[in-house]
């Protein structure tokens, strides 16, 4: 009966410890009692072994550290000099897809330095600059830890010869400029004119569907950035008119069809009208007829005609 009253009267006192300790509050059973000690430790103090106190000063040391490294402004150079010493120093470069693109131009463009680590190289800033080459139609930068940075490249694909004025550029499909004209992409299309390498893709496609005029087309000429005269291996000018071009090389097909009209004494062909077509005689031709009308006159004018 005592022990029961012991435990009826140690409850009683517990009780109003923990609702004076907590501004009247009682917690749950399960939090009373971590609840004491941390009011405890606060209000009386605690003996610490050596092995908490250590790793205390270790946890508030390595917090001021951080929070002075951040301050100081130095924490990106802490960091790259740590990931250095943990072994993530970029020691090599794998370059695959590049034919115009050297080495030297991918190495000299990604600004690496004796001090780069792998774990602070920024390659979306990288795929940015890479693309900047001319030649470098899309890029992709990879990692591969702990010390391998792998580069793969899609060239452009020369597409035309693109004449501006005096200067000769080389083309993509796309109509960026690649590099400057040399031998190895003479056998390219050639457009001329202002303006005339945005459109070079649909041209040359339309004209592609004519074998025909295609395999004698000497020249793309883009004229007024509206519409396109073609010029023919012996100097004939196709004139196309801006608004559906596909029904005048329909014509013109068959006026070669029936009449080899391409082989003839011509220096135009204007096809800009809906109603007709204008041809010009060439010098060659010019004379030719001229010598036709005097042979009629001096027949007209012969006494002895008719005879």
């Amino acid at each position: 009966m005592q022990s029961i009253g012991q435990r009826a009267v140690h409850k009683l006192d517990t009780q109003p410890v923990a609702m004076a300790n907590t501004g009247g509050f009682v917690f749950p059973r399960l939090l009373r009692k971590p609840v004491r000690r941390v009011l405890r430790f606060f209000n009386e103090g605690h003996a610490l072994s050596k092995r908490s106190l250590a790793l205390i000063s270790i946890f508030v040391t390595g917090i001021a550290l951080v929070v002075s490294i951040a301050h100081s402004g130095k924490s990106n150079q802490l960091i790259e000099r740590a990931a250095l010493i943990a072994g993530f120093k970029i020691d090599d470069i794998q370059i695959s897809g590049g034919k115009e693109v050297s080495r030297i131009d991918v190495l000299s463009m990604l600004e690496l330095g004796p001090e780069k680590s792998l774990f602070s190289f920024d390659v979306h800033q990288a795929r940015e600059d890479l693309k900047q080459v001319s030649w470098i139609h899309d890029v992709t930068v990879a990692k591969s830890y702990p010390d391998t940075l792998v580069v793969s490249l899609v060239e452009r694909t020369p597409f035309a010869i693109w004449q501006r004025g005096e200067e000769l550029r080389i083309i993509a499909r796309d109509g960026n400029e690649i590099t400057t004209f040399d031998d190895r992409f003479a056998k390219l299309p050639l457009v001329v004119g202002p303006g005339a390498n945005e459109s070079a893709a649909d041209i040359i496609s339309l004209i592609n569907r004519y074998p025909d005029i295609a395999s004698d087309t000497k020249a793309y000429v883009m004229v007024g950035s509206r519409r396109w005269d073609i010029v023919l291996q012996n100097g004939v000018t196709i004139m196309l008119p801006a608004q559906n071009p596909e029904a005048s090389l329909l014509e013109l097909v068959g006026l070669e069809r029936d009449f080899s009209i391409f082989e003839r004494a011509i220096s135009r062909i204007d096809m800009r009208f809906d109603d007709r077509y204008v041809v010009a005689l060439s010098d060659d031709g010019e004379r030719q007829h001229e010598e036709m009308v005097k042979a009629r006159e001096l027949v007209r004018s012969d006494p002895g005609e008719g005879i």
